[in-house]
């Protein structure tokens, strides 16, 4: 009801109305794939807020590969929701690392960097498990969304099958199809995470091209 009360009032409240679309991730360009390929390598994105007490405030996820062999991205998985405890937020987001994931990257200023280095570090004590080098970023959000977007018009950026069917997706793709800008108010953690976690990948030339590939086959959907 808070993020987005277009969506709310068409598919919770079951009333006539029209969905708020934005600018950045048109819905017509939204596609899904139904396999992966071995080569796609990856990166795990996030802006580690927790909720305040009762605002429901949202942290979204992103987990973002590439295919040299296809020259496709794929998102291996995400995440949107409210995290009141750093444990639980660590609990979602390192549980999506894999072999595939090549990178972890943060939001964060000095004192982010120093409190949520502190938080991992205590959480892979407790799970016994290696701590993952996290690298912290400050990207200019606005100013990268172009990127993504000419990846996304041109259809190169693919969801599982049935990501959008998925109840937990719903909040994702809804931030995301009604992104505008950061300037423009609207809840904008996923839109921020997917962004970030594209620039990120090209950081770590994990976009390398191999000549001569040819595009599998996909369906596209609407919303």
């Amino acid at each position: 009801r808070k993020s987005d009360p277009s969506y709310w009032q068409v598919y919770g409240k079951g009333d006539w109305g029209t969905l708020k679309f934005g600018t950045i991730f048109l819905p017509k360009y939204y596609a899904e794939y139904d396999y992966l390929p071995d080569d796609v390598r990856g990166v795990l994105y996030c802006d580690p807020n927790l909720a305040k007490k009762s605002k429901g405030d949202t942290t979204a996820i992103t987990k973002l590969g590439y295919s040299p062999s296809t020259g496709l991205y794929y998102v291996l998985d995400s995440l949107c929701e409210s995290f009141s405890d750093s444990s639980f937020l660590l609990n979602a987001l390192l549980s999506m690392k894999d072999d595939r994931t090549n990178a972890i990257g943060f939001d964060g200023n000095v004192t982010q960097e120093s409190v949520w280095t502190d938080a991992v570090r205590n959480w892979c004590r407790l799970h016994s498990l290696p701590f993952p080098p996290i690298e912290y970023k400050r990207y200019r959000v606005d100013d990268l969304a172009k990127n993504a977007n000419i990846a996304w018009s041109e259809r190169r950026i693919l969801f599982p099958r049935g990501f959008k069917e998925s109840p937990g997706n719903k909040n994702y793709l809804s931030q995301l199809f009604s992104f505008e800008g950061k300037r423009s108010g609207n809840p904008d953690d996923a839109p921020d995470s997917f962004i970030c976690a594209f620039e990120f990948l090209h950081e770590r030339n994990l976009n390398k091209k191999k000549s001569n590939f040819t595009q599998p086959q996909f369906e596209t959907d609407r919303f």
